[in-house]
């Protein structure tokens, strides 16, 4: 198959398995890769892992002009867009196993979650230069895990401030009706799980427990107060759902240039407190299953990686009657989970 029609193949399966933002980029990212080997004189359609690696490492410039040299994080994303459209490829027989060395490239190492320091995150979310949506938005992420896309198509009509099933423990736990990656529609505890996530922090060495309360108090005024402000429009937040990590992004960069804040928080974005929530839900006890759920993971490796934070717990948890109760919740859960799995078992 001809390089150009190979693409528009490529770009067509993106269209319907990716968000728009996603597959822009990754389109960018290939036909960039398209004019480098016409000008280089490399065949497109068997490419070796140095030229990649070449084509990847080399330097940009901008808009006006001033050439620069990506950073990590740049070439590890260009080199997994382009190894996705050679494994697409050779899937589909349209490139052979042994005319590129591409598929042995490595993918970006997401191995190990990064959470947020327990002493950072609630200095982070305390200051005052966030407005209420970002205040909201950050708060489902730290209190529900959930990714940016998730947070920017949450409807009004999605919450539930008292929903009656799904791990609901003092059926006065609201419910969150959210659509996770692939269109896959799902109904979160979202109170219960923010209101175990500061009880948790209320367990640690640490002295964070009266900034963890504020900050869920504060957070749980916000969203009522927005879902007033939103009842004009469907969604929650007035952003577009591809366009949240970018807005959060934007005002983090103007906050530390501000100085607004502290060297310590300049590696700080959205995701990571999506890391957080697993981390702390892990270190309190829960169990793998029930992460695996409120996370949206596919494979239950992707949650297991979160687990190995576990072997923290005697090192960051007083051993108390609060600590206890969270762990008391974790056995419940599982027992829901299994129950519910031979239910499903013998329908």
């Amino acid at each position: 198959m001809e390089a150009v029609k190979l693409k528009e193949s490529w770009v067509d399966y993106l269209n319907r398995k990716r968000r728009p933002r996603t597959v822009e980029r990754y389109e960018g990212v290939v036909s960039l890769w398209e004019k480098y080997c016409l000008s280089s004189g490399i065949n497109f359609l068997e490419p070796s892992l140095v030229e990649l690696e070449d084509f990847c490492h080399r330097s940009r410039s901008r808009h006006g002009g001033e050439v620069y040299v990506p950073s990590s994080s740049t070439v590890k994303n260009d080199m997994v867009a382009l190894r996705g459209f050679y494994k697409w490829a050779f899937d589909r027989k349209y490139v052979c196993e042994n005319e590129t060395v591409l598929l042995e490239a490595p993918k970006v190492d997401n191995a190990k979650p990064k959470p947020i320091d327990d002493r950072v995150v609630w200095r982070y979310l305390r200051n005052d230069c966030w407005s209420m949506e970002h205040r909201v938005a950050l708060g489902f992420a730290l209190f529900n895990g959930l990714r940016s896309a998730e947070i920017g198509g949450l409807r009004v009509s999605d919450i539930n401030f008292r929903g009656k099933r799904n791990f609901d423990l003092n059926k006065n736990f609201g419910e969150l009706d959210i659509s996770r990656k692939g269109g896959k529609k799902q109904t979160l505890p979202w109170l219960m799980l923010a209101y175990r996530f500061v009880e948790h922090q209320k367990t640690l060495k640490f002295p964070v427990p009266m900034e963890a309360s504020v900050f869920y108090e504060r957070w749980l005024l916000d969203v009522k107060a927005l879902i007033v402000r939103a009842e004009v429009r469907e969604f929650l937040f007035p952003w577009k759902s591809g366009d949240v990590a970018d807005v959060m992004n934007k005002m983090h960069s103007r906050n530390m240039a501000n100085g607004n804040l502290g060297e310590e928080m300049a590696g700080i974005h959205l995701h990571r407190f999506r890391h957080t929530f697993g981390t702390n839900m892990a270190r309190a006890g829960f169990p793998a299953e029930a992460i695996r759920e409120w996370m949206g993971h596919t494979d239950l490796a992707t949650t297991m990686r979160y687990m190995d934070t576990r072997k923290l717990a005697d090192e960051w948890l007083e051993v108390g009657p609060v600590a206890r109760l969270v762990n008391s919740d974790a056995d419940m859960i599982n027992n829901i989970i299994i129950n519910e799995k031979e239910k499903d078992g013998n329908d």
